[in-house]
């Protein structure tokens, strides 16, 4: 599987810019920093990728209805 950007976001104690980066389900999801993402590449570009919070209400919704699933 090649590496893919799930979401962005913010070090709060740094405010440095970091990606999520999916290696696969052997090698897992890492934090990569922004320039470090843009050098090597992955896909989707830094700033297209969603921030944590849009990934997040992505992944509330159900994959065939695209519903939202409440937890309450």
């Amino acid at each position: 599987m090649r590496e893919k950007g799930l979401y962005r976001f913010t070090r709060p104690a740094s405010g440095e810019e970091v990606a999520m980066v999916s290696f696969g389900r052997e090698q897992g999801s890492h934090d990569i920093e922004r320039g470090k993402y843009e050098q090597r590449g992955y896909f989707p570009r830094f700033t297209m990728l969603p921030t944590k919070d849009e990934f997040d209400q992505r992944q509330k919704r159900t994959p065939l209805s695209g519903r939202i699933v409440r937890g309450d």
